[in-house]
């Protein structure tokens, strides 16, 4: 099978300098847009204007000695030193992410309708953030801001005296409360706080002031309490969002400043395109694998330490393989819902799964490796989180490279955040993310299989000897139909739901009796989507699956399209339905699928499995059926989460084997 590799090229990059200036050193980034006779053209402009034939090199700031000339720095980018006006801070909020680690709120920083008012008021410490938020009209709150135990925190941007719904409140690394409360007029009126008038920015707002020295001097258990803050968040219900700033160890200002900046020029040598072109990729893959070992060290893709911890889980995890295997057991290494970025616990926690697969395949064998879907946290799809989506889906690829093993399948399904944007169900808000990127970053890994779609992204991979079909859906295949929010990314083409009712007739082998089937996907295949005729009782893949297991018929004529949906599968349900392995739920739920939407009235229980999969990055809860939580640490044995299953095709039985965080299953079909 053959697929043709999509490539993403940043929109804005340079060249070093160093390399222009001496012709030895090597590239680190490159220029894929620029307009030759444009830049070439204010650089004369500029040059002529200071009286210089050509900007200087230097290695940094400090070597530019001269205030009337231009300078090329090691990023490649002409400096000159100017004045500018504008803001004169840096503003968090742009940093806060959600409990996942995603940026939050597509990057927004905040939402409305939130508060952490009456919920965190009066209560004990260590108090989980997901149990200190509420719903609460006319107020805003910030995600989580990464608080790295500075002094001085200000946030400005209130328009009145501060009420009993202002606070601002502190969470450790495992995201639990660190102090009792946080109400900013509690901070001001006893413990010595500030709230004074802000006018940074042209107009009067007000800005808070917290100070851990002054708050040292007043209470001891606070200022030791902040010690072990790793986040910090904001609720109010009277600040404008668009003077929201919030600053640590950094005043609040709006003026002029002077100083060597960046005209947003590269400096382009005269034989760019026969020297620079060639190099980019390969100069790319460098700098990619070089920042991962700065950053990292053992936790990073080029390296092949393995610490003796993640050894030690592994050689635990293949013991309770071994004492499950039946005479005919298929065995399946899935993971899922990375919502990888490329930085923190989120790169961490998946190098290091991936590290503990490779492992685990080389002391045993395994039949394949699936990943089903969410493999990047992106939203809405604005122009940097498009840009980010495709470098981090190759940095997910290159951390995958681990799992892949000569004789081991590869399943990789695409989730509904792979999708990057598109909130309409028309189509008007389109997908960043379009089916042949899918295809190169995703689906086409999955190279054993007999795709029904190229680059749809969903087929079928039969192993012989198990007598065991597994068909890999793309619940997510909505290019044209912005279907990110709507419907959480649930969508599946006409063409794909014909494609399943064939690939579910086994009744053409002679054999066919003996054969099963296992599906896997992102999606559970009762979530919440497109319901026929608006009854979300009625959903097409649940009942087309029904309609197989008890030898019936369906019929439904989508609304979107008017095309009609229909089988009938009497006499050809010969094989018999494993049930579904899915993610999206970060959970280690398992249950019957439902004809419709699992938890409306009138929604009927099927007899079909539905085995949910955990998310593996660190810290989430993964719940299972009983409402119990598994929240990985870093550094530990239970640090992330996958599971192993083991299917006894014999016994009808599922053995799901958790690596990390998480509880061993035992799922009867």
């Amino acid at each position: 099978m053959s697929f043709t590799k999509t490539e993403f090229i940043p929109k804005k990059t340079a060249i070093t300098a160093g390399f222009l200036n001496s012709l030895q050193d090597t590239l680190i980034q490159v220029e894929s847009d620029v307009s030759d006779k444009v830049s070439r053209g204010e650089l004369i402009e500029e040059l002529a204007k200071r009286g210089q034939l050509a900007p200087e090199f230097a290695n940094n700031v400090a070597e530019c000695t001269d205030t009337a000339k231009l300078y090329v720095l090691p990023d490649g980018y002409i400096y000159a030193y100017m004045t500018k006006t504008g803001p004169l801070f840096t503003n968090r909020l742009t940093r806060a992410v959600d409990t996942d680690g995603a940026p939050y709120n597509g990057g927004l920083g905040y939402v409305d309708g939130k508060s952490f008012y009456s919920v965190v008021n009066n209560v004990e410490s260590a108090k989980p953030y997901s149990d200190c938020v509420a719903d609460s009209a006319d107020n805003i709150l910030t995600g989580l801001i990464p608080y790295g135990q500075e002094n001085t925190i200000r946030v400005s941007g209130f328009t009145g005296d501060l009420t009993s719904f202002d606070y601002l409140v502190f969470f450790d690394g495992n995201l639990n409360t660190v102090i009792q409360t946080g109400r900013l007029a509690n901070y001001v009126n006893n413990y010595g706080q500030t709230y004074a008038d802000e006018s940074a920015f042209g107009d009067t707002v007000k800005t808070f002031t917290l100070d851990r020295t002054v708050l040292a001097t007043k209470t001891s258990y606070w200022a030791s309490s902040l010690a072990n803050a790793n986040y910090v968040a904001l609720s109010s219900n009277h600040i404008n969002p668009d003077k929201l700033v919030i600053t640590f160890d950094e005043e609040i200002a709006y003026g002029t400043s002077s100083g060597w900046m960046n005209t947003g020029h590269a400096f382009v040598p005269a034989d760019y395109e026969e020297r620079i072109i060639p190099l980019e990729e390969s100069t790319a893959d460098h700098e990619s694998r070089i920042g991962a070992l700065e950053m990292y060290g053992a936790d990073s893709v080029t390296t092949g330490e393995v610490p003796a911890y993640i050894k030690a889980e592994c050689d635990n995890v293949i013991a309770r393989i071994i004492d499950k295997q039946g005479n005919r057991s298929f065995n399946l290494i899935a993971l899922s819902d990375f919502h990888y970025y490329n930085y923190g616990d989120s790169q961490k926690s998946l190098i290091r799964a991936c590290k503990a697969i490779s492992y685990l395949q080389s002391r045993m064998h395994f039949d394949a490796v699936a990943t089903l879907g969410d493999n990047v946290p992106c939203g809405e799809g604005t122009a940097a989180e498009v840009e980010n989506a495709h470098r981090w889906m190759k940095l997910v690829n290159e951390a995958l490279g681990l799992t892949e093993a000569a004789g081991v399948r590869q399943f990789r399904t695409p989730g509904n955040h792979d999708r990057v944007g598109g909130n309409t169900a028309d189509g008007s808000t389109p997908l960043f993310m379009p089916d042949n990127a899918i295809y190169s970053y995703i689906s086409g890994y999955s190279r054993d299989c007999v795709m029904g779609d190229v680059p749809g992204g969903y087929g079928c991979c039969d192993f012989a000897g198990y007598k065991l079909r597994v068909i890999l859906l793309n619940t997510a295949e909505c290019e044209g139909r912005g279907r990110f929010s709507d419907y959480s990314g649930y969508h599946i083409s006409t063409k794909q739901y014909r494609w399943l009712i064939d690939t579910l007739d086994l009744s053409g082998k002679a054999d066919g009796a003996d054969w099963q089937i296992l599906l896997l996907s992102h999606h559970r295949a009762d979530d919440w989507q497109e319901p026929v005729d608006g009854d979300e009782s009625n959903y097409i893949l649940p009942h087309i699956l029904h309609a197989y297991v008890t030898g019936g018929s369906y019929e439904a004529v989508r609304a979107e399209d008017g095309e009609t949906v229909a089988c009938d599968f009497g006499g050809k349900n010969t094989a018999k339905l494993i049930g579904q392995i899915h993610g999206h739920h970060h959970n280690y739920k398992t249950g019957r699928l439902h004809l419709g939407m699992a938890d409306i009235a009138g929604s009927a229980e099927t007899e079909i499995i539905a085995v949910g999969t955990p998310t593996t990055q660190p810290g989430a809860d993964n719940p299972d059926n009983d409402g119990n939580t598994y929240a990985g640490t870093l550094g530990t044995a239970a640090e992330t989460a996958f599971c192993v299953y083991c299917i006894d095709l014999d016994e009808h039985v599922i053995h799901a084997i958790h690596y990390g965080a998480g509880l061993d299953r035992e799922i009867r079909y």
